[in-house]
Order: structure tokens, then sequence, then C-alpha cells
């Protein structure tokens, strides 16, 4: 919808994507049926440009097919989820500035649609934390952290600006109520990704760990953890949901599996 409305598609003012784990494998499905029909058209019967559209349609699909089923963008990256530009092709996440920078409708009927878009933010997190995998790319991580504090500084600060000449009090009062709550809910996946999803660096020198070894929490079941060789010593990341059921706060004892070829 949001792409729609950046194309100029006003019927989906106010309107977002279905970030739910269900409606992700249903477009991909969708996209698949569409690949498979297009693929058998007969190329040879058609004019040099209609050719070439479906060379461009199907390429388009691949591009998305691979996007959701190769990079699973939907779960190993969190900023899909967020970035007003297109991560993907054809994908747009929620962009207010859109309606604030474009004069396509009246103020007040774009305020609807702001307000519209807000109410939907803390249903965004919550399928953002269902989807995403235990573990992220740091990268990944640290730019969706900044692309979301921009978010909220765009909320609480350029948004609020744009709208404090509204006459009509009960959209107003209406804006400042989604406003809190999507401020709210962004700076809920901030602390989410900071505390759960950055991993906290464990520096260990005097011993370096073959290729390939397994090193986990001695004592704890299914704590595997990665770990960085970094010349005299190596890195264990340690998550914060990990670091919860560390047996003392002070002391943890490693184990290291290793071949010993």
């Amino acid at each position: 919808p949001q792409y729609a409305v950046y194309l100029g598609i006003h019927e989906y003012d106010g309107k977002i994507t279905d970030f739910s784990k269900q409606s992700i494998d249903s477009e991909l499905i969708r996209l698949k049926t569409y690949e498979q029909k297009f693929s058998a058209i007969d190329s040879a019967s058609l004019s040099p440009e209609m050719y070439y559209d479906l060379r461009i349609l199907l390429g388009a699909l691949m591009n998305e097919i691979f996007n959701f089923e190769d990079l699973k963008i939907f779960k190993y990256n969190p900023l899909v989820y967020f970035e007003p530009s297109p991560v993907i092709d054809g994908f747009l996440a929620i962009d207010l500035s859109l309606y604030l920078n474009r004069n396509f409708a009246p103020f007040e009927k774009r305020i609807e649609s702001i307000i519209s878009l807000e109410i939907e933010i803390p249903g965004i997190v919550v399928a953002a934390e269902s989807n995403l995998a235990d573990s992220l790319a740091k990268p990944y991580i640290n730019s969706t952290i900044e692309t979301v504090k921009g978010s909220v500084s765009f909320l609480e600060n350029d948004l609020v600006d744009a709208v404090k000449n509204i006459t009509n009090d009960s959209l107003k009062t209406a804006f400042n109520t989604s406003n809190k709550k999507a401020v709210s809910s962004l700076n809920e996946f901030i602390q989410y990704l900071e505390k759960e999803k950055l991993p906290k660096e464990i520096q260990l020198k005097g011993f370096m760990p073959s290729k390939g070894a397994k090193i986990s929490i001695l004592g704890e079941k299914g704590s595997s953890l990665k770990w960085i060789p970094g010349g005299e010593y190596f890195k264990i990341l340690v998550r914060e949901s990990q670091s919860k059921s560390l047996p003392s706060q002070y002391a943890v004892a490693f184990k290291i599996s290793q071949s010993l070829k």
C-alpha cells in the first residue's frame, strides 16, 4: 500500500502492509503462482516490446521470490519493516512524510491517513519481533536502530510541528493519542533490538579454537554461542536473552567442542 501511495495511487491512503507470517507466506505463494503463469507464456509469439516487458516482469518476480525465499529478508533483516526507502523492489515500509510533502488531498484528510498509519505501528512492531530470527547480523541491527531512532525523532518533532495549527479539536486529540502510542512502540522496539539482539562481547586470550569449533555455556543445553577469532584473542558473543541464563554474573564457564584433526 505504501508503495502505491508513493506512486500516486491514493485509494491506498492510510493503509499499510500486513507483516504477519501468514501474510508473508501468502505473498510468496502469490509471487510463485504468477512466476509460473508468466513463464508458461510462449515468448516466441510475442512482439519485441511485449517480449522485453515479459522479461522485465519475470525478473522482478524472481527477484522478490529470491528476497522472500532465499534471503528470508523478513526473518533476518529488521530494517525491512521500518525503512522508508525500498529495501526490496516495489516494497516500501511506513513513510508518513509522504502525507506532509505532497498536497494530494486536504490537509486534515492527510492527517487522518497519518493517524490510521500510526495506529498500525504497534502491530508492525509485534509482527517484526515475531518474525525475526534469534540471531541477526549486527550491521542490520545497528542500521535498524538508527533508522527507528530517526523515525521517533520525526514523529516527536517534525510531525508534531506540522500539525500544531490544526483547529479540529477531535482530530488533534486523535493524532496526539496515536502519535504517543506509535512513539512508545518504536522506542520499545529499539530497546528490544539493543537488549535481545545485540550480542555482548566476551574476550578470551591464551587459546584459539579451531575453525568450526562450537562454543556453549557449560551446563546449559541449547546455548550455542557465536564466536569471532581476532589475533591473540577471540570473542564470544552473548545475547541478552542468553546472558539471563548465565549461572553467575561474576563467573561463567564455556564448553568448547572442536575437532582434534
